[in-house]
């Protein structure tokens, strides 16, 4: 059984916009981000709203929260990670990723500044807020 967070890390792999676990270049993770590389992702996500039920049906869809973390040296170039992060997860409808069907992902917010300066590093983070629906 998957995670969501590794189930769209999957979709942002695929899309060549990060490679789950890498030690370069643009790196997603799950749940946490790790201190290196200095361009990173984290997809993190919780209960959200109640799961829907159709009648009849034993499986209800699972609604989550999902917050995708952007970080980056350059504040442009983490602004534009999260606008294709954005876009590449907000489009997702009707998706099989990692043996788990995805009916959405529907991105609730613009990337959001998560601080007005850098980290100890000098690296900036922002963050986009999405509502997912994968089947049960």
């Amino acid at each position: 059984m998957t995670t969501p967070s590794e189930e769209l890390g999957q979709a942002l792999e695929i899309a060549g916009i990060a490679t789950r676990g890498a030690t370069s270049g643009w790196a997603v993770f799950g749940d946490r981000m790790n201190d290196e590389p200095d361009t990173a992702i984290s997809l993190s996500h919780d209960g959200g709203p109640e799961p829907d039920r159709v009648l009849g049906e034993p499986n209800a869809a699972t609604n989550m929260n999902i917050t995708a973390k952007v970080r980056a040296l350059g504040k442009d170039a983490a602004y534009t990670k999260a606008i294709e992060i954005r876009d590449r997860l907000g489009s997702i409808a009707g998706e099989s990723l990692l043996g788990s069907f995805w009916v959405q992902c529907l991105a609730i917010s613009a990337p959001a500044l998560q601080s007005p300066a850098p980290d100890e590093k000098g690296r900036w983070t922002y963050a986009v807020s999405f509502l997912g629906k994968r089947a049960g």
